[in-house]
C-alpha cells in the first residue's frame, strides 16, 4: 500500500486469529478530497485484486 497508494497501514485488531484481520489505512493531506479518493481506490483495488477476501465493513473518516 505504501508504494502503490502512499498510505500507511496497520493491523489494529484480531491479531490472535490468523483467519481474520482488521486493517486500518491512513492518508494525510491538506485537502480532504484527496485522501477520500485514495481510500476509495485502495478499497476498490482490494475488491478487484483479491476476490477471496471478504470486506465486512468499511468506513472512511476525516479528522
Amino acid at each position: 500500500m505504501r508504494l502503490r497508494f502512499n498510505v500507511g497501514c496497520a493491523e489494529i485488531d484480531r491479531q490472535d486469529n490468523a483467519s481474520f484481520g482488521v486493517l486500518a489505512f491512513v492518508a494525510v493531506s491538506p485537502d480532504k478530497n484527496i485522501p477520500r479518493k485514495v481510500m476509495e481506490r485502495v478499497e476498490n483495488w482490494i475488491y478487484e485484486g483479491w476476490p477471496d477476501v471478504e470486506i465486512t465493513a468499511s468506513d472512511i473518516s476525516e479528522i
